[in-house]
């Protein structure tokens, strides 16, 4: 097959709601024969399939195949296949009328040959789908795997460029969606048809495809293999919607993290870092001098589930996490009230990236543009680089250009990163990017010029005006490559970048 499905900042509206939002993903070639969209329930994953599929009206962007644009393109002439959640087989035709019904019948056949390459066609695909033999069985007869079956063998009939399929498992009971995944596996492996799939099933995505795209209120929010996606969450939202509900700080002192909860080897480098735990990634042992205390136990067939409140836990005085699900060690006879001792287990533990805070260095004319602080009280006065704080899921590029709209009134470009992070409290890190001013936010904005609306003052700087500014501290690890900007952008500037008026902040 080998073609490549490309979707370019794809949107779908419904009315006034925006379903999918600037979506962009790749299906084909090596590594990513088959991507699975992995979200939650109406977070627009089955809309962008039927985007795709050309059954739902784009708002903005753009479907390609092997790059030709499907904009003008019909369902029934993109030669893609549809599976759906309920196999939608017709109930007046056989199994093999089913399978054949996307093929040339009989009426249109020329001769026997083309009516026997039907028929072969269809047993083909009956023993692909391992039901041989029952090509003329009623579709009444079947069972709910054994539809599903014959849909995808539908599907598959007349060698489709693209294979869709919208939670095809979702309606069988588990000991069948277990079986039928591999069986799909195969089939897919066998076809080597590119497949665009929708699941909610984490088991199903990480067995079915290449790679996961975690869709999350109409957005991607990360994509990755099931190993990487696993092991690196994006974020606390894209953790918690993988199994791992708590989130702590910790620090990587020398290959070792350590957080409140203990401590595990880690290999990279030292710095803030974030561990999301789920209930595998804690052990839990019996111990009279322990550092927490049973408050639950569950008994499930592999293994005693319990949840555990730490002796840090904010009801003591202290910060710190109320309550944890972890593992009894095996043979551990434990009941409320039991004190044990906590042990991270490494490898069951998922490593975050630390929560980003971004700062835009905004340059016009060879000046650079200073905000003044005006809250703490400590830090009142002093001049920093206008950002702030990404949201979970944003890209640099979009939570930076969304903070530069909200603190200055301004439509910014942001591009490369600026210097070296700077971490932060609370496993947090610092950085900045190179950012453009490309015109105003909205109706009410001076055209591009920005204003302060978080801060004290804005101020226009050149290289001496920045030595000499009081830089709050953070900032101030940039001097060096800000400078070094500031003369990179004296030439051909296109403005005399005069000093903006100190203004007033409306916060």
């Amino acid at each position: 097959m080998g073609g490549v499905l490309t979707v370019k900042a794809a949107s779908v509206d419904y009315g006034q709601t925006r379903a999918v939002d600037e979506v962009t993903l790749a299906v084909g070639g090596p590594g990513n024969q088959v991507l699975a969209l992995l979200g939650p329930s109406g977070c627009g994953k089955s809309t962008l399939l039927r985007a795709v599929a050309g059954l739902e009206p784009l708002a903005a962007g753009r479907v390609l195949f092997d790059g030709a644009d499907l904009a003008r393109v019909p369902t029934h002439r993109r030669e893609f296949g549809l599976v759906f959640q309920d196999g939608q087989l017709f109930p007046h035709r056989t199994v093999a009328g089913n399978i054949g019904y996307g093929l040339p019948g009989p009426g249109l056949a020329r001769g026997r040959a083309a009516r026997a390459a039907r028929m072969e066609r269809i047993e083909e695909l009956l023993v692909l789908v391992g039901l041989e033999g029952f090509g003329e069985r009623r579709v009444r007869e079947l069972s709910g795997g054994q539809a599903q079956r014959v849909a995808l063998a539908r599907a598959l009939a007349p060698r489709p460029r693209l294979l869709l399929l919208d939670e095809p498992l979702s309606a069988l009971d588990r000991e069948l969606r277990d079986r039928l995944t591999v069986d799909i596996a195969h089939v897919l492996r066998v076809t080597g048809t590119p497949a665009l799939l929708v699941t909610h099933d984490h088991g199903e995505a990480a067995a079915l495809a290449d790679r996961i795209a975690v869709m999350q209120d109409g957005q991607i929010a990360q994509t990755a293999t099931a190993r990487e996606l696993w092991r690196h969450p994006r974020d606390e939202r894209v953790a918690a919607f993988l199994g791992y509900p708590v989130v702590l700080p910790g620090r990587v002192r020398a290959g070792l993290a350590e957080c409140e909860l203990g401590t595990l080897p880690l290999a990279r480098p030292d710095g803030p870092v974030r561990l999301g735990l789920r209930p595998e990634s804690v052990l839990a042992h019996k111990d009279p001098d322990g550092t927490a205390e049973v408050v639950s136990v569950t008994e499930l067939p592999a293994e005693v589930r319990l949840l555990v409140r730490p002796d840090s836990a904010p009801d003591s005085g202290r910060a710190g996490v109320a309550a944890i699900a972890a593992i009894a060690e095996a043979g551990a006879d434990l009941v409320v009230g039991d004190r044990v001792r906590i042990a991270l287990i490494s490898g069951q533990v998922a490593v975050l990236e630390p929560r980003e805070v971004a700062a835009a260095a905004i340059l016009r004319g060879g000046r650079l543009l200073l905000a003044q602080r005006r809250y703490p009280p400590e830090l009142a006065g002093q001049w920093e680089l206008p950002g702030g704080k990404l949201e979970p899921g944003e890209t640099p590029q979009r939570g930076l250009a969304r903070e530069l709209r909200e603190e200055l009134g301004v439509r910014a470009e942001v591009g490369s990163r600026v210097g070296a992070e700077v971490p932060l409290p609370g496993g947090m890190v610092l950085r900045a990017y190179e950012a453009q001013i490309v015109g105003g936010a909205g109706a009410g904005d001076r055209g591009g010029e920005p204003t302060a609306r978080e801060h004290a003052a804005l101020e226009w700087v050149d290289a001496q005006g920045l030595r000499d500014a009081i830089l709050v501290a953070n900032d101030r690890a940039w001097e060096p490559q800000l400078v070094a900007l500031l003369e990179r952008s004296r030439p051909g500037a296109d403005c005399d970048g005069g000093d903006l008026p100190h203004t007033d902040g409306e916060k």
